[in-house]
């Protein structure tokens, strides 16, 4: 079985008594602090209240929508960029030239560097040949 530890952090507007009961108590507390929409089964395998419990549960990863860029790209460029200008429209200054998908594959790299997502997350959905591309970023 894999582990996966999570975190997670807030500040909460009540008195630190009634917080900690919240969060020690497994059976009625976590449910109501887990949204069932990614912790649908919670089960409490021993004790249940404190220290010594032992608890179950199923996590549901969802996944983002994809985000569609419009990229006006300037090819042959002194320093490579990637940035979203004052009035929304996203501008991709390349040091490659546009010979042999050059250009397109540097693009790609800055996009992905950007969103913080690997390269094949990255789609050049139109203008591949164009200086004007659509651009879908898939998001973990």
């Amino acid at each position: 079985m894999r582990v996966v530890r999570a975190s997670k952090s807030a500040v909460i507007s009540a008195p630190t008594r009634a917080v900690y009961s919240l969060i020690a108590d497994y059976r009625q507390g976590h449910p109501r602090m887990l949204p069932p929409r990614y912790f649908p089964r919670l089960k409490v395998e021993r004790g249940g209240v404190g220290a010594g419990t032992n608890d179950r549960t199923e996590l549901k990863k969802t996944q983002m929508p994809p985000v569609f860029l419009q990229v006006m790209v300037k090819p042959n460029a002194r320093t490579s960029s990637f940035a979203q200008e004052a009035d929304g429209t996203w501008v991709a200054r390349l040091k490659s030239p546009p010979v042999d998908g050059k250009a397109n594959d540097e693009l790609i790299a800055l996009v992905a560097a950007h969103f913080r997502c690997r390269k094949t997350a990255v789609t050049i959905k139109s203008g591949a040949s164009g200086r004007r591309k659509r651009i879908k970023v898939d998001r973990p």
